[in-house]
């Protein structure tokens, strides 16, 4: 995942995919028009067909030919030819008519004697063919270029392409491309289409230049005498060869702009089956359908963290990471999509595993039969591109026996899907490009069609399709990846850090469309990179996030977010983590699986923007950062700065101004927030400040609340206003913490006023009588107590042992603290008459044993000797100090439990009955040659920040001794914290 795309650039010129900057290569000879055989080219055709007319023309000299194409339709007239480009523009050896719509050109390559025959054909759905075969397929080559670049007089020109990006209508005058070649499928400056086009943003229309056999080809980008850009086809070889033919097609449009091209695509890519929408795979496998409303979430995965997502109103995500199997099984039952990390691709020597293998054996071979290097960290660290022959055959190996203990519903694939086709020359394997992406779209049929699985993978490409489930990646603008920062996950400190291009180009809101979710919205959910996700820049550009959460709604998309010190983090700025799911989360789970039909501009600057889901939703956003007013079905909306207007299928918000205070409002299926600092009334609240109130399960309703309100139930659809209700305030994972009031059927009710944000609960069927334990049950926090609420006319008995209550029972007076497990039961009485059931919760208490502070590499390692007298389990808890790469690795070093008769138990020999960890590549119980300030470990446990491990005692032990720190190999980077606690 920390991946430089950058790093790869060196790799395409070395394996000869692409060259972009020979033009002056030692040794070339450019023949001229001198050197022609006799019988230099002459003539002049004309074919057509429907609305085309093709005129093609040679004068005598083969560096002296023209082309022009007239469209009847728009009367426009696009012309081409030899350039004076004596490097790249092919010479004309002979014109031959075939009939009124097909001619026959044999052309020459212009540095070398080789002929190619090409057939062009006009079709009446205004589409002229290029069939180029070369006569010498054995013969080494290095590119070839025709069709031409072909120009026209356009009032607004501009190129139309996805750029490792959602899709840039770039205008002719902006240069920045000159002179390079997108290559079709490649990694950074690639089409992750097929196709790109050239239109007038006045009227809409245009030309696509469409590469048929897409695996070895690109646009290359130069410059006409006006000094406007323009593309034109460029031809890459097959193993140094042009062994196959190849196919590109102009395809001329009337009107539609972007959306028109980006349908007419569709059209074609729903021919070669790549359209399988995703409502029809989540008949076939139902956890699909989760992806629904799911946020990607990375840098946290327990158990207590999803319901900490659901106390919040996050009520889908995909979980980023391993924990547990009771845990992951917890998190499958309410819904959430578990996902790990997987590269096929870059590899270290090891044992055959995701991203470690035999590097002799299996390292893609460049044609000097070196291995091909992959991506470095910048730490020095190098990987090896492994040759995607084996992908599938080491995913079959690794990936079977984790789901044996570990119930994954989801796997996420980097690399694979976004980088260049490549080209194995090993002498027992040799391949080209077509039969390397055939082994990754096997290796990605493995985990779908077998495993059944969720599949995501790295910024998809068109060729994925519809191979993939999510992608993360597409909704990232071009030229984030010029700084290495977001390829090597290291956050932002200032704005000095990031690329020019990026913030200039790539962020520039009346460039960017989008053009892939036009294309594949209902095939394939799209979210941001993970070093670029809606909370990545927050500390550097906090507007940025709202500006990224606007496009989200307007691209219909889920956002991606980090829990950690890489975005928002959970325990940093949850406020605003919250903030981004509840703008775009809702609205993803009625639009995500539609199919995106329209995208307009609402204003001149093209800063105020429309899009259209299948479904009839609309979403109208300002991208500006100023208010902007737009009329909506005939009402005049002010929308906010990066505000938005979003309605349909069942769904209505939207981000206003009114009287210059910003007003936000998500009304969902079971749903209602309202965020305004001053006083309003709106549906069922009164007050000012932030309220959201949602349903949980089972007609229990949470409230996420700052400020001050009053609420009618009344006025809340959906929630059952016959039946009583407990007013209870809860922490963060949804426990209850304290009873506020009881209320009656239907009765309105308030909140205290609070300047930060509260969570409450309102639990359904709670009579006077009834009573209730804070919290409910489950572990309970070192010191924490367990009280127990009811009418203040009734006694309440209890019992810890599990008993039945009876008169007799103990009274409840003063909170309960346990100091090993209890069964409580409870129950109101009157007298020696029970007025109430009884209420049952099972308790475990816990101590803090120990607690560290910052731990930073090279450190002396923490000698820690901890009483563990009568514990069932022990929980060591390893955190990330927010100082530096998630990822921290640590290490706990000859571990051992001490029994009373002095018998020693390594901690590696006790039974793991819970964990989760951000990373668990690195996972080990029984790590050797771990050394921790110098002082070598005979074992340890090694794993990363954060970690989350409980280990089984059974009261068996007296002591625990260890040794804590961080493994000398981090070579600098690292900072942990440790936390050691038992449970009684």
């Amino acid at each position: 995942m920390n991946m430089n795309p950058t790093h790869f650039l060196p790799m395409i010129l070395a394996s000869g995919l692409l060259f972009t900057s020979a033009c002056n290569g030692s040794g070339s000879q450019l023949p001229d028009a001198s050197q022609a055989p006799e019988g230099h080219p002459s003539g002049h055709f004309e074919i057509g067909k429907g609305p085309l007319s093709l005129e093609l023309s040679a004068h005598g000299q083969r560096d002296d030919w023209s082309m022009a194409i007239t469209d009847s339709r728009t009367g426009r007239r696009w012309v081409g030819g030899h350039t004076g480009d004596s490097y790249r523009d092919a010479y004309f050896v002979e014109l031959r008519e075939v009939d009124d719509s097909s001619l026959i050109v044999v052309l020459q390559h212009p540095r070398r004697d080789i002929l190619f025959d090409c057939t062009i054909t006009i079709s009446e759905a205004a589409t002229v063919t290029f069939d180029v075969v070369c006569r010498s397929p054995d013969e080494e080559l290095d590119f070839f270029h025709f069709p031409p670049r072909m120009e026209t007089e356009l009032a607004d020109g501009a190129l139309l392409f996805a750029d490792r990006s959602p899709g840039i209508l770039l205008p002719q005058h902006v240069t920045h491309y000159e002179n390079q070649i997108l290559q079709t499928y490649g990694n950074v400056g690639a089409l992750d289409l097929p196709w790109i086009g050239v239109l007038d943003r006045t009227d809409g229309d245009g030309l696509m230049i469409h590469f048929d056999t897409p695996e070895n080809s690109g646009a290359f980008i130069n410059s006409s005498d006006q000094g406007h850009v323009w593309p034109r086809v460029a031809w890459f070889p097959s193993m140094a060869t042009f062994e196959y033919p190849r196919r590109a097609s102009f395809i001329f449009t009337e009107g539609g702009g972007h959306v028109s091209m980006a349908k007419l695509y569709r059209e074609m890519a729903k021919e070669k089956g790549k359209i399988l929408p995703l409502a029809e795979r989540a008949a076939e496998r139902p956890w699909v359908e989760w992806l629904l409303g799911a946020p990607y979430i990375w840098g946290r995965s327990t158990e207590d963290f999803v319901h900490q997502l659901r106390t919040h109103g996050i009520r889908r995500g995909v979980i980023k990471g391993r924990s547990s199997t009771d845990q992951m099984t917890v998190m499958k039952e309410l819904g959430y999509l578990t996902s790990e990390y997987d590269s096929y691709t870059d590899i270290q020597e090891g044992e055959p595993g995701p991203q470690t293998d035999n590097i002799e054996e299996t390292a893609l071979r460049l044609r000097d039969g070196s291995p091909m290097r992959g991506w470095q960290t910048h730490h020095g660290i190098q990987y090896y591109t492994r040759s995607h022959y084996f992908a599938r055959s080491r995913a079959e190996l690794y990936v079977p026996p984790i789901l044996e203990n570990h119930p994954f519903t989801a796997r996420f694939i980097d690399v694979s899907a976004a980088i260049q086709p490549f080209e194995d020359w090993a002498p027992d394997r040799r391949f080209g490009a077509r039969q390397d992406l055939d082994y990754r779209r096997d290796l990605f049929r493995y985990f779908t069609d077998e495993l059944r699985l969720v599949l995501g993978a790295e910024h998809a490409k068109g060729w994925t399709m519809p191979l993939i489930d999510y992608s993360e990646g597409n909704m990232s603008s071009s030229f984030w990846w010029e700084s290495e920062r977001p390829g090597q996950l290291l956050p932002f400190l200032s704005t000095d850090e990031m690329s020019e291009n990026y913030l200039e180009i790539g962020m520039n809101m009346e460039w960017r469309v989008p053009l892939w979710d036009l294309v594949f919205h209902d095939v394939v959910v799209s979210t941001w990179y993970w070093g670029d996700s809606n909370g990545y820049l927050y500390n550097v550009l906090p507007e940025y996030s709202d500006l990224k959460d606007a496009l989200n709604i307007l691209h219909g998309t889920p956002p991606m977010m980090w829990a950690n010190h890489l975005g928002y983090g959970w325990d940093r700025n949850r406020d605003r983590f919250v903030e981004t799911y509840r703008v775009t989360g809702r609205w993803h789970e009625v639009v995500g699986f539609d199919e995106l039909l329209d995208h307009a501009y609402l204003s001149e600057d093209r800063l105020v923007q429309r899009t259209t889901f299948s479904s009839g939703a609309t979403a109208h956003v300002n991208l500006d950062d100023s208010p902007r007013t737009v009329e909506i079905d005939g009402e005049s909306w002010t929308l906010a700065p990066y505000g938005f207007h979003a309605a349909g299928n069942g769904i209505s918000q939207w981000r206003i101004e009114r009287d210059g205070i910003r007003e936000t409002v998500v009304m969902a299926d079971r749903y209602i927030s309202l965020e305004k600092e001053q006083e309003t009334s709106f549906g069922p609240f009164e007050g000012s400040g932030l309220i959201d109130l949602f349903e949980v399960t089972d007609g229990r309703w949470h409230l996420l609340t700052r400020g001050h309100w009053n609420i009618n139930p009344a006025e809340v659809v959906d929630l059952d206003t016959s039946v009583p209700y407990a007013l209870v305030r809860i922490d963060e994972g949804g426990g209850l913490v304290e009873e506020l009031t009881r209320i009656s059927p239907g009765a309105s009710f308030s909140l205290p006023a609070a300047d930060s944000v509260q969570l409450y609960a309102l639990l359904p069927e709670i009579d006077e009588h009834t009573p209730l334990l804070f919290p409910q049950g489950g572990r309970l926090a070192p010191d924490q107590t367990i009280s127990i609420s009811a009418s203040p006319d009734a006694t309440v008995r209890y019992t810890l042992d599990g008993s039945e209550i009876t008169a007799d029972s103990p009274v409840y007076t003063e909170p309960i603290r346990p100091t090993e497990s209890v069964t409580l039961r409870a129950r109101a009485f009157d007298g020696a008459t029970p007025i109430s059931k009884p209420v049952t919760g099972s308790f475990t208490p816990s101590r803090v044993l120990f607690r560290s502070d910052i731990r930073n590499t090279n450190d002396d390692p923490l000698r820690v000797s901890l009483d563990v007298t009568g514990a069932r389990t022990i929980r060591i808890l390893i955190d990330d100090a927010d100082d530096g790469l998630d990822f921290d690795s640590a290490a706990i070093g000859e571990a051992r439990f001490i029994t009373p008769n002095g018998d020693a138990v390594p901690l590696k020999n006790l039974e793991v009955i819970r964990y989760s960890e951000s990373d668990s590549r690195d996972h080990s119980i029984d790590a050797d040659d771990i050394t921790i300030g110098g002082r070598a470990m005979e074992s340890a446990v090694r794993t990363h920040a954060f970690a989350d491990f409980i280990f089984a005692l059974d009261r068996r032990f007296e002591t625990f001794e260890a040794w804590l720190g961080i493994p000398d190999d981090t070579e600098g980077m690292g900072s942990i914290r440790f936390a050691i606690q038992a449970e009684y």
